[in-house]
């Protein structure tokens, strides 16, 4: 594998408030490391953080 290849750190979060934002959902995520870009779906209650690490991904779900 090179140095050059990228892995998206990025996890579906559930079961969010129908009430919840992008903004709040980044704030949150923000707590366990740097956040690249977060949106909702257009499901309600679902959205996607990206991290700009696989540690901050390993962080977030042992901590939250």
């Amino acid at each position: 594998m090179s140095s050059s290849t990228s892995f998206k750190c990025q996890i579906l979060v559930r079961n969010l408030a129908k009430r919840t934002t992008a903004k709040q959902l980044q704030q949150y995520a923000s707590r366990y490391g740097s956040v690249l870009d977060c949106y909702l779906t257009e499901t309600d209650g679902e959205g996607f953080i990206e991290f700009n690490d696989r540690i901050n991904v390993d962080v977030f779900m042992d901590k939250r």
